[in-house]
């Protein structure tokens, strides 16, 4: 894996998509990436178009917006893992076109307020939807967090 030139360890989106492509055939992705944010606020628009089909893909990594962290992005596996080390392992690393559909077809239907959009240029999925939490009513906190996946698809082998 190279190194990023700022030494920051983490790669830009074009790096994370050249790998993922690399990892499909590999099967292998352990690289650190902090996609670009589509904005901290999330009642701000969110990049691309609405989805009304799911583009073709062959793989993607899946990043979550931390909450009870820095507040940023971080790959899935690494939130499920914070909570529970053991359940980490049942969360792939890289999401099949199967997989992807899935996980997007269950946010769809179980969660509320919910927007997917598609960025073609940045090759990535968007979706952000409001979940209920527990104890929200007991406590007069909210009963709901926005939440927020970002899906970077892999890139296209003229793309690497």
């Amino acid at each position: 894996m190279p190194t990023p030139d700022d030494g920051s360890g983490f790669l830009t989106d074009a790096e994370v998509r050249a790998h993922l492509h690399k990892a499909v055939a590999q099967w292998d992705v352990r690289h650190r990436f902090v996609p670009a944010e589509p904005g901290r606020d999330l009642g701000s628009e969110l990049p691309g178009r609405l989805v009304l089909g799911l583009p073709t893909v062959r793989a993607t990594a899946q990043y979550v917006l931390d909450h009870q962290g820095t507040g940023g992005l971080m790959p899935m596996r690494e939130l499920v893992a914070r909570h529970d080390e053991d359940r980490a392992y049942d969360i792939p690393a890289v999401l099949t076109p199967t997989d992807l559909t899935d996980v997007l077809n269950a946010i769809t239907t179980e969660q509320t307020r919910v927007l997917v959009t598609y960025d073609k240029a940045a090759g990535r999925l968007y979706a952000r939807y409001e979940r209920a939490i527990d104890g929200g009513k007991d406590t007069g906190l909210s009963s709901s967090v926005t939440c927020l996946h970002v899906f970077v698809l892999a890139a296209s082998p003229a793309e690497v």
